[in-house]
């Protein structure tokens, strides 16, 4: 769907089946030959590890983007450990960034369309919202108000972790 609601002109997708290796306790050889840490490296074309350089990178930013359930969080975190470990000038540079996706969704055009990741806070008034099941089950106008749109989607900047060995522990082997 997201080919449909993109600019290929300043947007590129790579999507990613699943979760992917967790890089933190492994060595940038044995990280590489796993195809979906490499074809990320690869088409990022900054390098890798000490030989990351940003300026090298095919793009000014790099957002990433998973469901709003527990296993698309669990994907972002593994996917923010890659950056961290393997492109980590990407992130000193400031270029990676997450995309924070409605868990809850009502309305029936952009015009009007309200979310919230806590059922708790969705409006009384709001009687027909849906449950996102994941980003595949998004239509194209939502795509692209929450996840494409500059002015509309929600995005955080991921910052490098003051402390890598604190942030390595946690995020530990898988």
């Amino acid at each position: 769907p997201f080919r449909y609601v993109r600019n290929k002109n300043t947007q590129a997708i790579l999507p990613i089946r699943g979760k992917i290796l967790n890089v933190t306790e492994r060595s940038i050889k044995e990280a590489v030959q796993n195809k979906e840490v490499c074809d990320i490296a690869n088409s990022i074309g900054c390098g890798i590890g000490n030989a990351c350089d940003a300026s090298k990178s095919r793009y000014d930013k790099i957002i990433i983007s998973t469901d709003a359930d527990p296993d698309g969080e669990q994907i972002a975190c593994l996917l923010i450990s890659l950056f961290v470990n393997l492109l980590p000038d990407i992130v000193k540079a400031g270029r990676l960034y997450m995309a924070i996706p409605p868990l809850y969704c009502w309305g029936d055009n952009p015009k009007n369309y309200g979310w919230t990741n806590d059922i708790t806070k969705i409006p009384a008034s709001i009687k027909n919202y849906h449950r996102m099941k994941g980003l595949g089950e998004m239509e194209n106008s939502q795509l692209y108000h929450f996840l494409v749109n500059p002015e509309t989607r929600n995005i955080v900047q991921v910052e490098y972790p003051s402390d890598l060995k604190a942030f390595n522990r946690i995020l530990g082997s898988t």
